[in-house]
């Protein structure tokens, strides 16, 4: 029997519980009980297996829940910055849905190829030389156009990404009627008076002589 196999069975899903936080919670308490064992060298080949794929799992879910994958990505010397952002995104915005926590993880990543590409235009434009005197660099103009269009695709996406965010953000406009137009016409037409009409005498006195 799989470590996994025996911590759900030692541990039933409760009736509150999602499907998503009784696997997430599963997984957790079978890598701590793998990874105790793997430190002291004690798996055998099979939880050698399981261990790999377990940690790749828990791996997989602190990547999406906490901007592994977009820190990841960025210059070296910006790592804290783009997890530092990730980190307000989620407080701005909140993280309970996977479509948030994907869109953030696009927005903080469009973030750092940003700064990524004016630091690479920056120094193809111009460098120091000796004296610390600017000089011009005589790149390819393709070259300098292709760091200019990487700019300006990464801040378009930055912008879409919050749009985005706040969409999903705004609660939803409701608008109440207490008679639709189209409603009564239908009602009208059927020789049935709208309900607004129903109290009046006029009304009454007309749809009885119709009828």
């Amino acid at each position: 029997m799989s470590t996994l196999l025996s911590v759900r069975q030692q541990q039933p899903k409760k009736p509150d519980q999602t499907e998503l936080e009784y696997e997430d919670m599963t997984l957790l308490k079978t890598f701590g009980q793998l990874y105790e064992k793997f430190q002291q060298k004690a798996l055998t080949k099979d939880e050698e297996k399981e261990y790999e794929d377990v940690r790749g799992q828990v791996f997989a879910r602190h990547m999406l829940a906490g901007g592994a994958m977009s820190e990841s990505h960025a210059d070296s010397d910006r790592k804290h910055l783009i997890g530092r952002v990730h980190r307000e995104l989620r407080a701005e915005y909140g993280d309970e849905s996977v479509t948030k926590k994907i869109l953030i993880d696009r927005l903080a990543s469009a973030y750092s190829m940003a700064l990524s590409y004016e630091r690479y235009f920056a120094s193809m434009k111009y460098s120091l030389d000796a004296n610390g005197r600017a000089k011009t660099n005589l790149f390819p103009p393709s070259i300098m156009k292709e760091m200019r269009m990487g700019i300006e695709s990464s801040n378009d996406q930055i912008i879409r990404f919050v749009q985005a965010l706040r969409d999903i953000n705004r609660p939803p406009i409701t608008v109440k009627t207490k008679n639709a137009f189209f409603a009564q016409n239908q009602q009208v037409n059927q020789g049935v008076p709208p309900r607004d009409l129903e109290n009046d005498s006029f009304a009454k006195t007309e749809h009885a002589t119709h009828s």
